[in-house]
């Protein structure tokens, strides 16, 4: 039996209830063109997306996912997320996160109201931005030039000051 580590990994996301589509292998970019419209969590089209490409990178579409994702972009640093909540006395709940070859990706269940759009590239602090709706993140099992992305112990903002 044939195995595949990209359409497995996609499988397995679909099961979270993580609306999936294909990414350009090796690549962050869409491998189709109205991804939000074919996003899905439907095994059988999935199983044909990587049957017919099958080192494809998966995409998940944080906005029908129910996603908000906190996405950090540094490895050297002290992680900018766990200063930010230390100094305004917010901690972050434990969450599922994502090592990706630049830093993290935190996910949370986006709120029905407000609506949290597509994308916050530098509005919340340096190196922290964000996907919501109208958004999409690259999920564990891809790999692009810098790297893996892998699922990784549940992030706290607590666990992080020390």
């Amino acid at each position: 039996m044939s195995t595949n580590d990209f359409r497995d990994a996609a499988l397995r996301a679909a099961a979270r209830g993580w609306f999936i589509f294909p990414l350009r292998p090796g690549r962050k970019t869409p491998a189709v063109a109205a991804w939000p419209q074919f996003a899905t969590t439907d095994p059988h089209r999935i199983c044909r997306w990587w049957a017919s490409q099958p080192r494809r990178n998966i995409g998940i579409a944080t906005g029908p996912s129910g996603l908000y994702v906190i996405d950090i972009d540094t490895h050297d640093e002290p992680d900018p997320l766990a200063r930010l909540a230390h100094q305004t006395g917010a901690p972050l709940p434990a969450t599922f996160t994502v090592r990706t070859p630049h830093g993290k990706h935190l996910y949370f269940r986006a709120p029905a109201e407000p609506e949290l759009r597509r994308c916050t590239v530098g509005r919340i602090a340096p190196g922290i931005d964000s996907r919501g709706d109208g958004g999409y993140i690259v999920a564990p099992g891809s790999i692009t030039p810098a790297g893996r992305y892998r699922i990784c112990p549940l992030y706290t903002s607590d666990a992080a000051d020390e």
